[in-house]
């Protein structure tokens, strides 16, 4: 009987298309084919997605967020809904972000003890379209489904525990952007500790975790579009760099090679000798001190505190005479500067090889994902620009050293308004390549200045310029 039905269903067939039935008209789309891809977009990823600036995430913030920014580019921001927080906002300590108050950055305000009392869309009935999650790495998206902001973000059990990535496929997104990786080589530089497996994700795992998201992707959704992002050069962003500026060769101590030595308020060395050549006075550190390539942006703190500042003994064993040492000692004293003759730990501090692991992890990293053959947007080039002066108007620097036009937010790590623009212009130009579109790009130059009250407020007292005086006489 099952083959009989068959067979007269072939000869019905046969019978259709032997009378020639003309097909009825197909309706004419007001969108043209390649524009499709703008239907849905979703966006993964970590803190950078996220739209964190000085170390916490609050509307203001997330409503200059890139995916934000590109979907308000492609007339679709009503449409595209994000994990929104309230003020007084969620950042570190059990506050909300840093804030600037008469230039001078402070603690943000206590943050409620439960979160979801400042989530306003907590009840949104199905997953977000910026699933990006501060702290998140590459493992986190493939695995992690709850813990911390990944609560908020996720909100599971409601939605059967899922990931990240299951939750954006479940969107059926045509365009998905994913910017991942940045985290699974941070921790190095902000624990100031390069260890492959432990700080830095190894290339092999790498490697294996972002194959295994593009499967789930290429399997789940193989109408989806993909975008990816590279990973910029850790040294490239304030936190790790800011204190270049210390470094110099303290020849008179037999030190050839450019070592941190002890600056003043705008964060620029000390000459203690200005009349007869050269005096600076190394910072002490517990690496070793030719082997110090930077010293990261908490190191600030603990110098106000004495750390890393010699004292008699320290100055001594750099071969300076014992009377003047104590001279020295005596005048820093005097100018609330105290010189515990602790060194910096290594927490805060990158040696060569640390900086070369985390530069040969990143280097791995974006070749492997440049060889996916997926449209990549260069992070890692265009951050490398920006701190190489090639960007006008637009600066990488910490916002106390370029207020008015650096891209960076109050913690030396996120990017602020218009660094988030830069973003999503890059982005959109590599959509706008792939697919054959228009999405018109940012101004970004009209975010600039985000910060332009930040100064820099003395680091020691307002007597610290009289200790450029030690050895004027």
């Amino acid at each position: 009987m099952k083959r009989l039905i068959f067979s007269l269903i072939i000869l019905s067939l046969i019978f259709v298309v032997a009378c020639e039935v003309s097909n009825p008209e197909q309706p004419q789309l007001n969108v043209l084919p390649n524009q499709l891809v703008l239907r849905k977009m979703v966006a993964i990823g970590n803190s950078l997605t996220m739209g964190v600036q000085s170390a916490g995430i609050v509307k203001e913030f997330q409503l200059h967020s890139y995916p934000y920014l590109i979907a308000k580019q492609m007339g679709k921001q009503h449409e595209f809904e994000q994990p929104i927080v309230e003020e007084p906002g969620l950042g570190e300590g059990g506050r909300g972000p840093l804030k600037l108050v008469n230039g001078t950055i402070v603690p943000g305000d206590p943050s409620p003890a439960d979160p979801r009392t400042i989530a306003s869309n907590l009840f949104l009935p199905r997953p977000y379209d910026n699933l990006g999650i501060s702290g998140a790495d590459l493992n986190d998206v493939l695995n992690t489904t709850s813990g911390g902001l990944f609560d908020l973000v996720l909100r599971n059990p409601n939605f059967g525990n899922m990931t990240a990535i299951e939750q954006a496929l479940i969107l059926n997104p045509s365009l998905l952007i994913i910017w991942i990786g940045n985290n699974d080589v941070l921790g190095a530089a902000t624990s100031g500790t390069a260890v492959v497996g432990q700080t830095i994700t190894s290339q092999s795992e790498f490697e294996s975790s972002y194959n295994e998201l593009i499967q789930m992707v290429r399997n789940n959704s193989p109408n989806t579009q993909i975008i990816i992002a590279n990973i910029p050069n850790i040294s490239d962003i304030p936190y790790v760099n800011t204190l270049d500026i210390i470094f110099r060769p303290v020849e008179q101590f037999g030190i050839t090679t450019p070592v941190p030595v002890m600056f003043d308020e705008t964060f620029q060395p000390i000459d203690f000798d200005p009349t007869a050549g050269t005096l600076y006075l190394p910072l002490l550190t517990e690496e070793p001190l030719g082997s110090v390539e930077h010293v990261l942006l908490p190191a600030i703190t603990a110098y106000q505190q004495g750390i890393g500042v010699p004292d008699s003994a320290a100055l001594v064993n750099l071969g300076i005479d014992p009377l003047v040492a104590s001279f020295i000692v005596a005048q820093l004293e005097a100018n609330d500067i105290n010189p515990t003759g602790q060194p910096l730990p290594g927490t805060l501090t990158l040696t060569s090889e640390e900086t070369q692991t985390i530069e040969t992890a990143v280097a791995g990293f974006n070749n492997f994902l440049s060889g996916l053959g997926l449209p990549l947007v260069n992070m890692n080039k265009k951050l490398e620009e920006l701190n190489n002066g090639q960007i006008p108007g637009f600066s990488g620097k910490y916002v106390f050293l370029a207020p008015a036009n650096t891209v960076f937010s109050l913690d030396g790590i996120h990017l602020n308004n218009a660094g988030y623009a830069l973003v999503a212009n890059e982005f959109i130009e590599v959509i706008n390549q792939t697919f054959g579109l228009s999405i018109p790009e940012i101004d970004a130059s009209k975010f600039l200045g985000q910060y332009a009250g930040a100064r820099v407020d003395r680091i020691a007292s307002s007597a610290l310029e009289q200790v450029k005086e030690i050895f004027v006489r």
